[in-house]
This record gives structure tokens, sequence and C-alpha cells, in this order.
């Protein structure tokens, strides 16, 4: 099953809950409809973009991380209040993320820096909880954490030559990288009501994998020890929820 399949999976379930019903026969057999599985009042969507600072744990004795690198996240954002400034919080994101390192590899070429960035493209599908204030003068603020899942969809090392006017070289390495990411979630933020459903949001998170990026086997002998790589970042999100 391709990763496409995965998302899919995923978000069908949401997608369908205005026609989520139960069914059951009364006392005489007669079949009846019940109230809908989830109250749709509650529930509103959204969309966001993120800034982020991402940066690359190593642990391995060839390699060390060398610096944070700016990238970006967008993505849409579903809100259902199961309780009263209690949340369930989901949605679907894009995020370009990476950072920077070097290697004994890197060190010993001299047609090139010592560092390069390795970055990745992914398509992440989040799962949290959100704690919010009561809302007064129209803002509230809250809390949230939880977890989520990533699938890659591009990998690539980005060298820099040192000869004059060289132009970036950039090496696919898809087939050294663990094609699912796993992370925790840990974020604050600020709510601003525009009326009726329709809010303002800002939110700083950060994020940490707790899978290895690295297929450490398919680098073989290029290293003397076991790769593992572990991705971070601090996200500064904007966004409109109605």
């Amino acid at each position: 099953m391709d990763m496409y399949k995965y998302i899919l999976i995923l978000l069908v379930p949401f997608f369908n809950l205005n026609v989520s019903a139960q069914v059951a026969y009364d006392v005489d057999g007669n079949l009846e409809q019940q109230e809908n599985l989830l109250d749709l009042s509650k529930m509103s969507f959204g969309f966001k973009i993120s800034p982020t600072v991402s940066w690359i744990e190593v642990v391995n004795n060839d390699m060390q991380a060398d610096g944070a690198a700016l990238n970006f996240e967008v993505g849409g954002v579903l809100n259902y209040e199961f309780l009263p400034n209690l949340s369930f919080v989901s949605g679907i994101n894009y995020n370009a993320y990476g950072g920077y390192v070097f290697d004994s590899l890197s060190l010993n070429n001299s047609d090139y820096r010592n560092n390069y960035k390795v970055n990745y493209g992914e398509i992440e599908v989040p799962v949290a909880v959100k704690l919010k204030t009561k809302t007064s003068n129209k803002t509230a603020y809250f809390i949230q954490g939880g977890f989520s899942a990533g699938f890659i969809v591009n990998a690539t090392e980005k060298r820099i030559p040192l000869a004059k006017n060289a132009k970036p070289e950039y090496t696919d390495i898809s087939l050294f990288t663990n094609p699912i990411r796993l992370n925790c979630l840990l974020g604050a933020g600020i709510e601003y009501s525009l009326g009726k459903k329709t809010n303002l949001f800002g939110l700083i998170s950060y994020k940490n994998s707790l899978t290895n990026q690295a297929n450490s086997s398919a680098y073989g002998s290029r290293y003397t020890s076991s790769l593992q790589m572990y991705l971070g970042s601090m996200e500064f999100s904007v966004g409109i929820m109605f």
C-alpha cells in the first residue's frame, strides 16, 4: 500500500461524519434513525502556514550535526470540541524540513564546502488534544499536545561546490531514508474571534522525531557505525478557522 492510500484511510472518517448515524429497531421492529454520532456544530476547519526552524540530531562516529535551517509548513486543520474548551485536533500538512551536517567524507573532499544540507519533504497527519481557556474580549489561549505520522515524499543532500559561480548540487537520498516518521508534538497559542465560528490563531509548537530517519542498512560500509538521524523543529504558525 503506497503513501497516498495511508493518507486516505486516515482522512476518510472525518469526511464521512455528516452521514454517520446509528441505526436501530424499536420494540415493534420498526426501523428508526438515531442522532448523528458527532455534533457537526462543534467541528471547524481551517488553514495555516508555518515558518519553521528545523535541525537534525545525529548519532554516528563519522557524522555530526552542523546547524539548523529555515523551512516551512502549510496545511489544513480540523478541530472537534468534544467537551467545553477541550478539543480533538487533526488535519493534513506538507512539511519541508532538514538541517546541516558534515561527515568524514565531506571533510576529505576539497571540491565542496565541508558541510551540506539534508532536506526532506513530508506529508503529515497529526493527532492532538487541545485545552483552551474561556474566551475573554474575543481572545482565548490554548495548549495542545499529541503525535503525528509523516510520509516522506522526497529526500536530498544539497552540496555547495567551491568553484566560482558553481550552482548547488542535489543528490537524491530517498533509498537511504525511512519512508515513515513518527513525532511527538507540544505547542501553545492564542485565538482571536472574528465572529460566529471564525477565528484567527497563532501557534508556537515543538516537534521531535521518535523514529530514526536514516535507513542505516542502506548506507552499508559508508560509515564505521550505524547512522541514526532524528529530526526536530520549532514551528511558528498563523492561520484561520471557520
